[in-house]
């Protein structure tokens, strides 16, 4: 598993930290520590650079400099504005992106993957990711989180740092929330709503009994996954399909195959039929040079060279969930395709998921 959420997490912090400094001295003594500032926002620009997601550490902070009085003053400083500018500043390179790309970033997460089915599908998705937050966080979090959201502290760092996170949490699961009607939403995109809590959680729990259920509750729920995704997908005993979880196994096995199809054919090049396959394959391969043909438009679309590969052979991994796909995206893209290979991963016995190898004879450029 490797999402790119652990430097967004660890830059969130370290900026949010700066910043609590910076509003903890002001409030203190009326001095504003420059320092302070001025690394937070630069912190908090790299951590806009990594996921978009921390614009919503930049509302929590809108409505924590506009909810408590005490920082008020602030909204006179300059320092506050150019703070906010150098973190937006920071931001250029994927503008610069966007704007010689005809904003493809931005028009796939702000337009093109949205699309509203129904209200009762989007309500459906909307319980989904609610209840899936409370198994992921643990159900005996819920309590500290309220007492988090909802007491008011009179005074010291701690008033800065609550009211931070309640901006926070409010601003982006009301986003994500709202999202769920026009998209699938995974719950781990909602993560920066629950910065701020867990490093102080243990100071609002009501009582020792409910760490303790946390705490045994977080133990096993962490062993749990770690069996679903090192030795056999939970869903495989119950004799059901897990996708996600099946596409970690098997990879030592779909490489060597997939690199000794390469060599028996003599291809020029490996692709696969979706982005995360691509992904994989390429770590597996130790191969950056890994293609990728799916029907949405992803980063792998920029990187293809199309004149590079025309007329060349190529070696293509579908895996399972993708076959829908074959005909209408990889078969046009080649003129001729043929079955090379199959590839069933078993674990103890559960076949998890199947993967199927195919020859691409001749790429065809587009507009060729």
């Amino acid at each position: 598993m490797a999402y790119i959420d652990h430097l967004l997490i660890l830059l969130s912090y370290v900026s949010v930290s700066f910043f609590v400094m910076f509003f903890t001295v002001f409030v203190a003594r009326g001095q504003q520590s420059l320092l302070h500032l001025y690394l937070g926002a630069v912190i908090l620009g790299l951590a806009g650079l990594t996921k978009y997601n921390a614009v919503f550490v930049e509302l929590g902070l809108v409505g924590t400099v506009i909810a408590l009085p005490s920082l008020h003053p602030l909204l006179r400083s300059p320092h506050i504005y150019v703070a906010a500018a150098l973190t937006g500043l920071l931001q250029l390179p994927a503008l610069y992106w966007n704007a010689a790309n005809d904003f493809w970033s931005f028009r796939y997460n702000l337009w093109d993957r949205l699309d509203f089915e129904s209200f009762s599908t989007g309500l459906s998705t909307l319980m989904a990711v609610f209840i899936t937050s409370i198994v992921v966080l643990s159900p005996f979090l819920i309590i500290p989180m309220l007492y988090f959201l909802k007491s008011r502290p009179k005074a010291g760092p701690v008033v800065i740092w609550q009211s931070l996170g309640f901006w926070t949490f409010s601003s982006s699961t009301s986003a994500f929330f709202f999202l769920c009607f026009f998209a699938y939403v995974h719950f781990y995109w909602n993560i920066e709503a629950y910065l701020m809590l867990l490093p102080v959680a243990l100071y609002y729990f009501p009582s020792i009994r409910l760490v303790r259920a946390h705490l045994v509750y977080g133990a096993t729920f962490s062993m749990l996954f770690t069996f679903n995704y090192t030795v056999l997908p939970l869903a495989a005993i119950a004799g059901q399909e897990d996708f996600e979880s099946a596409r970690v196994f098997g990879w030592t096995e779909i490489g060597n195959r997939t690199a000794a199809a390469k060599l028996r054919y003599d291809a020029k090049f490996i692709a696969a039929s979706d982005w995360q396959t691509a992904s994989q394959l390429g770590f597996a391969l130790r191969d950056p040079a890994v293609e990728c043909f799916q029907y949405d438009r992803s980063q792998f679309t920029f990187w293809l060279n199309n004149e590079l590969r025309n007329g060349q052979d190529a070696i293509i991994l579908v895996d399972e969930p993708q076959l829908e796909n074959l005909d209408m995206v990889i078969r046009p893209k080649f003129r001729g395709l043929e079955l090379v290979d199959t590839i069933q991963v078993i674990r103890f016995g559960k076949l998890l998921t199947t993967y199927r190898i195919f020859r691409g004879i001749s790429y065809i450029m587009k507009g060729a």
